[in-house]
């Protein structure tokens, strides 16, 4: 009897999976996972020194989810930065962060927040991994895309006054 029920179990467990593989989600059940994620993303907030480590990893693990689901939605480039920002300043693993910010600028260069995402790509090679060449090389490519931007004074600046020492800070990394 038990083994009846047990593969009676599995059996379920399994049709349901290969089911829910075939079915597209409803549109109730999109605005359930993004009301879940706005939720979420609430809770996370209210703790801001971002110390309930379960509530980010949950909040991250939706960010994947929904664009792992919802693929061809508009809000998949929000859904990426958010999933950057989120791992770069709550998290605090800017090398996670790397992949979502350049996921936005590479398959969404048009969207608003690819802009953004160009910035934090330079920033977090220039503050955080302390590459400068590579910063040098995104706020280069963040100008020429966005000569009028937000942060275009700000990495003109920066590039006046890096640019002619970048190679000494690198040539000094490797000795």
């Amino acid at each position: 009897m038990r083994i009846h029920l047990i593969l009676a179990v599995l059996v379920t467990i399994f049709v349901s999976c290969n089911n829910s593989d075939n079915k597209k989600p409803t549109a109730e059940q999109k605005k359930a996972d993004l009301d879940s994620l706005r939720a979420l993303k609430l809770r996370t907030l209210k703790d801001a020194a971002g110390a309930n480590k379960d509530l980010l990893m949950k909040l991250d693990s939706g960010y994947g989810y929904y664009v792992s689901t919802y693929a061809e939605d508009s809000l998949v480039p929000l859904m990426y930065f958010e999933r950057a920002k989120l791992n770069l300043q709550y998290l605090q693993n800017a090398q996670s962060s790397i992949p979502y910010f350049s996921y936005v600028v590479d398959s969404f260069p048009s969207h608003e927040k690819a802009e953004e995402s160009l910035y934090f790509l330079g920033i977090i090679h220039e503050t955080v991994l302390k590459k400068p060449t590579i910063a040098l090389k995104y706020f280069k490519a963040y100008l020429e895309k966005y000569p009028e931007g937000e942060h275009s004074s700000y990495l003109r600046l920066y590039i006046e006054r890096m640019h002619p020492y970048i190679g000494d800070i690198d040539a000094t990394k490797k000795q």
